[in-house]
């Protein structure tokens, strides 16, 4: 197979049927692999899946020459046999976001709740006082007082400012008191909490709690035994702790999570907003082969920010060369849009406190010397001063990092659309509603 005549950085799909794979294990591990002359690069790994059944990957032309494609086993199995068949390459039309190694690549999810086993108290998620025990997979019967039973979620860091909200369904003794608490570990000890009477029927109970300090490196959400109370056994289920936007009427109110250390996936997704979770730290991708050749550029894109300690890039194209454009999340609070012909101009915003929501637009016209950033459907900054001249340039774009090197974004994108030109309003109104309904941000 080839393709002869194609420009450097098309994108094509390559797609096979594993029919029959029989290789026993030897002295090596068995490779199926691409080759010509590096003329293409596999975007997901070093070698092709080999399980028997239909495969479809990705692969960008890096080179141009006369070579072609070539598909080919390499094996040091001691016997057996792979049968492949149905080979095909086509033309990947479009702009296609990638990145070769799957460490830098972000997560997609739609998990919102931070437990996990939110429907077995059982599980070792949960920690608990001397003198608490547990029946089946929701009953915690305590022994006496000012004991706890809860879950502690540490994956990350908590933002001065973050909300967060604890929700739990009760029953027990009729009249008894209990108390639903969250709290913080790591640097400065603080804790919210509110009683709450318990009733013979399963009533939902929540509690929302505003972080005072920034160096919290875990997180609590726990019921106790009050003052003053004898033992008693409560029935809890249904835990979801969240961050208290993403606890708004759009989205449902209690997120089920099951083990999802041994299956990552094993939570309920309907009606959750899906997105891409990029890590703060080394995750992003990339476009390639864009070539605008215009000054006009619109960047809208559904986001929620968790952390903003450096300034943090959304999408970033090309900057900061000329030509050069980026949508980022700025620290300590508020957000940006940056466009440079041959100068850097802003469009800046100060009073967003992170984590935080929004639907972000940035748009810019270099000749016309205005860049403008949009919030959740509002304008809410501009500017007008000179950016130069020339054209938006050749670049890579990058979503979730500044050139795959740095500003790498610690937060969540649900979508995003760029083209080269400057929409008219009810255009971008559409464009911005759309994004809002797949994140579910605001009504």
């Amino acid at each position: 197979m080839n393709s002869n005549g194609a420009p450097v950085e098309s994108l094509y799909w390559l797609q096979y049927d594993v029919v029959e794979n029989t290789l026993q294990p030897g002295t090596g591990s068995s490779v199926v692999s691409i080759h010509g002359s590096s003329d293409f690069q596999l975007l997901i790994s070093s070698s092709l899946p080999i399980t028997v059944g239909t495969h479809r990957v990705l692969i960008r032309r890096v080179a141009d020459t006369a070579d072609g494609l070539w598909v080919f086993v390499s094996s040091q199995q001691t016997s057996g046999l792979i049968k492949i068949d149905n080979i095909s390459l086509r033309e990947a039309y479009g702009n296609h976001p990638h990145i070769t190694t799957s460490i830098n690549r972000p997560v997609l999810s739609s998990r919102v709740n931070f437990l996990k086993d939110t429907e077995d108290i059982s599980s070792d998620a949960y920690v608990k006082t001397a003198g608490v025990t547990t029946s089946g997979s929701d009953t915690v019967i305590f022994t006496g007082t000012q004991q706890y039973f809860g879950q502690t979620f540490t994956e990350r860091g908590y933002e001065q400012g973050a909300s967060v909200t604890g929700r739990v369904v009760i029953s027990g003794t009729s009249g008894e008191t209990i108390r639903l608490r969250i709290r913080s570990g790591g640097g400065t000890y603080e804790f919210g909490s509110r009683l709450l009477t318990v009733s013979d029927q399963p009533t939902v109970e929540s509690f929302t709690y505003t972080f005072q300090n920034a160096d919290h490196t875990s997180l609590t959400l726990d019921i106790s035994s009050f003052t003053g109370n004898t033992a008693r056994q409560v029935i809890v289920t249904q835990w979801d702790l969240r961050y208290t936007d993403q606890s708004n009427d759009l989205i449902p109110k209690y997120q089920r999570v099951g083990d999802v250390d041994t299956a990552p996936g094993d939570y309920d997704s309907l009606n959750f907003p899906m997105y891409l979770a990029f890590n703060g730290t080394n995750q992003s991708l990339k476009v390639t082969g864009m070539r605008p050749e215009v000054d006009k550029v619109f960047i809208s894109a559904s986001v929620r920010t968790l952390k903003a300690d450096i300034h943090r890039a959304v999408v970033s194209y090309g900057w900061a060369s000329a030509g050069s454009c980026q949508l980022y999340s700025r620290t300590p609070t508020g957000n940006g849009f940056a466009s440079k012909g041959d100068n850097y101009r802003y469009a800046i915003t100060y009073d967003t406190i992170h984590p935080s929501s929004a639907v972000m637009t940035g748009m810019a016209k270099i000749s016309d010397n205005f860049v403008v950033l949009r919030i959740n459907g509002e304008q809410r900054a501009v500017s007008t001063g000179d950016q130069g001249g020339g054209n938006y340039g050749d670049y890579v774009l990058r979503i979730g990092s500044q050139a795959g090197t740095s500003m790498f974004y610690d937060g969540r994108i649900y979508g995003f659309l760029l083209v080269f030109d400057n929409p008219v309003e009810n255009i971008i109104t559409t464009i911005e509603r759309e994004l809002n309904r797949k994140a579910k941000i605001h009504a």
